[in-house]
């Protein structure tokens, strides 16, 4: 393979690392080049080899974390699609990013994630399309969402989660009990009131 043809290889695995992809391909016209992100290893072929999409699908579950393949969760959290509608936008690239790998680390049983986004990159739709994934995926019955002032909260509502109006209720604690009642009574009542062992008693009960 001559230079040029190694930096095709490069650029495009650098592009696919950039949008977080699985298999990254080049071709020189004649045939082409793979690179796995998945086992790190790289093939050439030709046109009557490439890999179809039910192909790549059931290589990407079967290689996932080292070759042990997805849970039946994790599988569920990869086939939910994002919500959308004649009046939303598909989330950007870094957006699907943030949202797939949240997604993947709470189906794996990891219940602390930290984002990181700048102002003004979506961070609102983002969370909605977390929540909204979450939900439909049978991952999360129910999700906590805060914010430090009554107008976020009433301008998300209205805003990025309006989908989600029928299944969100706007915490008043001039209304509601004084602790958090969830809609299912055999669960754990928490309330910011509580000392913080037993809030974090009642959590890991859950």
């Amino acid at each position: 393979m001559i230079r040029d043809e190694e930096q095709k290889v490069k650029l495009s695995a650098k592009n696919a690392q950039m949008l977080d992809l699985p298999f990254a391909f080049s071709s020189n016209g004649d045939g082409f080049a793979e690179h796995d992100f998945l086992t790190g290893t790289e093939r050439e072929f030709g046109l009557e080899d490439f890999p179809s999409e039910d192909e790549l699908i059931a290589r990407y579950k079967a290689e996932r974390k080292a070759g042990e393949g997805l849970t039946e969760e994790q599988e569920a959290a990869v086939l939910q699609p994002y919500y959308s509608s004649q009046n939303t936008y598909p989330p950007r690239y870094y957006q699907r990013i943030a949202i797939n790998r949240t997604l993947d680390v709470i189906a794996r049983g990891q219940n602390r994630v930290l984002i990181a986004m700048a102002t003004g990159t979506g961070k609102t739709y983002t969370a909605f399309q977390i929540v909204y994934r979450l939900l439909h995926s049978g991952l999360k019955q129910k999700v906590l969402y805060l914010a430090d002032r009554n107008n976020l909260v009433d301008q998300t509502i209205s805003g990025d989660f309006r989908p989600l109006e029928k299944v969100v209720h706007k915490i008043n604690f001039a209304k509601d009990d004084r602790y958090i009642r969830f809609q299912q009574s055999a669960e754990p009542n928490v309330s910011p009131a509580m000392p913080a062992t037993l809030r974090q008693s009642v959590w890991s009960s859950r």
